[in-house]
């Protein structure tokens, strides 16, 4: 089905052109820049007059949609939650727009605006340092795990490793001003820059970054000779055995109590579960990388969305870290999903198994 049939039948089917309450439905993603497969899902974002931000999925003629509805009352919060991880749609994001009603060209420019200024504050954040050293945020965020990694057995060390991977991603990524995105992503931009470009008018790192970088992502041998190459390439002066004389002590975990923060959490680790599944069913090159650092997601935000008592969720954690076949892992990540979804047994539409 192309997709102006589908937006059609999206239309009919939902309601939300009618609805007095939706101010305007913005299409965007693959299905709107015509780079869709077969299994591409329809993305739409719907901003309302009054209400709370939620996700919804559904099928319509068994092509997969997901709606995020947001208020304008909590417009631009909801847009920082929204796009934290997936300014890479920036350019899409208002490639077709179906004004419903009211002022929504000025609202809809709004939107933009608001993009583009938290795009800045992105670049702008000193997290990262190209000066030969750690900023102390980063020394605070990496040196744990570096620190975790050199003393882990094998099957934590894996763990470890691809969670240091996505640091110096997104290290390399601010240093020189680029586009961030999720880690899901990263194998099809970094090793098609065309497409990069064509569908989400990004700039990539270097080719020798990408190339040493996704041969690191596709394998869990050498994991410290890639570590080293690319910390260097990062412009650290960081020797690997370097001993930093303050220890930086861990952030504890501290329960977030907000409900609407912690639905919008667990809303968004559903679909990075979907999308991990979907990775292991086709085999995907980096689907060790996503798996691992999915797992590490799950466990960091297991205290902060359900309180202290995880014993039950470390159990099945540690069976995840171990765990080889796919259909295992498929189940593991379902079952940490709804130990965490324990108290709000949210409906999310799974369409992957």
């Amino acid at each position: 089905m192309d997709t102006s049939a589908l937006i059609e039948r999206y239309c009919e089917e939902t309601g939300v052109v009618e609805d007095k309450n939706n101010l305007a439905v913005i299409f965007y993603g693959s299905r709107t820049t015509n780079h869709f497969t077969s299994s591409s899902d329809l993305d739409v974002f719907v901003i309302t007059e009054t209400g709370k931000t939620v996700k919804k999925k559904q099928l319509i003629d068994g092509i997969r949609t997901e709606t995020t509805f947001m208020s304008t009352g909590n417009l631009e919060n909801d847009i920082v939650r929204t796009i934290n991880n997936f300014d890479f749609y920036y350019e899409s994001v208002f490639s077709k727009t179906v004004i419903v009603e009211k002022d929504s060209d000025s609202l809809v420019e709004n939107y933009r605006l608001a993009i583009e200024d938290y795009k800045k504050q992105v670049l702008a954040c000193d997290w990262f340092k190209s000066d030969g050293k750690l900023s102390k945020t980063a020394i605070e965020i990496i040196y744990p795990i570096l620190k975790k990694y050199k003393k882990a057995n094998v099957a934590y060390k894996k763990v470890y490793y691809h969670e240091l991977l996505g640091w110096i991603r997104s290290a390399y990524e601010v240093n020189h001003n680029l586009s961030t995105f999720p880690f899901f992503k990263v194998y099809d931009l970094y090793s098609n820059p065309n497409y990069a470009q064509e569908q989400y008018k990004i700039e990539l790192p270097s080719l020798e970054f990408r190339t040493i970088f996704l041969n690191a992502i596709c394998s869990n041998e050498n994991m410290d000779e890639y570590l080293k190459t690319l910390f260097n390439m990062i412009g650290y002066k960081w020797d690997y055995d370097y001993n930093i004389q303050e220890e930086a002590e861990e952030q504890q975990n501290i329960k977030i109590n907000n409900e609407s923060k912690i639905l919008d959490r667990l809303s968004l680790l559903n679909q990075w579960v979907y999308k991990v599944e979907d990775m292991l069913l086709k085999n995907f090159p980096s689907k060790e990388h996503c798996y691992f650092i999915l797992l590490e997601a799950l466990k960091e935000d297991y205290p902060k969305l359900c309180g202290v008592d995880t014993e039950a969720f470390n159990l099945k954690w540690e069976q995840a870290i171990h765990a080889i076949d796919v259909q295992e892992r498929i189940d593991l990540l379902e079952e940490l999903l709804r130990l965490m979804d324990y108290q709000y047994d949210l409906d999310y539409d799974d369409f992957t198994l």
